[in-house]
């Protein structure tokens, strides 16, 4: 399957975010393409059960070491969910090894409340604290 069967405008400032339905092969193979097709940038989403996905930072390198000009982004990475501390090290590593194309996306993410609710409870964090918790995530991630 290709970027244009899916019926993606070619347009350069287009994102192209793919459903779980697709394999890791795919997803790379599309990457790929939009390089090809002159996007400037590819974007990998996050979630733990409210949207299954691949975990971001590994497709990242994936794509990173198939592709060699287009911009690699989170869109959106949640990093109250993960150590800031070893997110930041390994967003650092993604970054060196790309040669300086990410841009980190990050936000609080979104799903149906059950699932959102136990993504908190997975890793020990409120749900109503997760507001503080991004927050903290982020100020910590930037100082780093």
């Amino acid at each position: 399957m290709t970027l244009l069967k899916l019926g993606v405008a070619v347009n350069n400032r287009a994102a192209v975010v793919l459903g779980e339905s697709y394999s890791l092969e795919d997803l790379l193979g599309f990457a790929v393409q939009a390089e090809e097709l002159g996007f400037d940038y590819v974007t990998v989403a996050d979630s733990i059960l409210a949207k299954p996905r691949y975990m971001p930072l590994p497709v990242l390198c994936g794509i990173a070491a198939r592709t060699s000009r287009i911009e690699l982004m989170s869109f959106i990475l949640q990093p109250h969910l993960r150590n800031p501390v070893l997110l930041a090290k390994d967003w650092t590593t993604l970054d060196v090894l790309s040669g300086g194309r990410t841009a980190l996306g990050v936000g609080l993410g979104t799903g149906a409340p059950g699932d959102v609710e136990r993504e908190y409870q997975l890793v020990g964090i409120p749900k109503a604290r997760r507001g503080k918790a991004f927050e903290d995530a982020v100020e910590i991630i930037k100082r780093l």
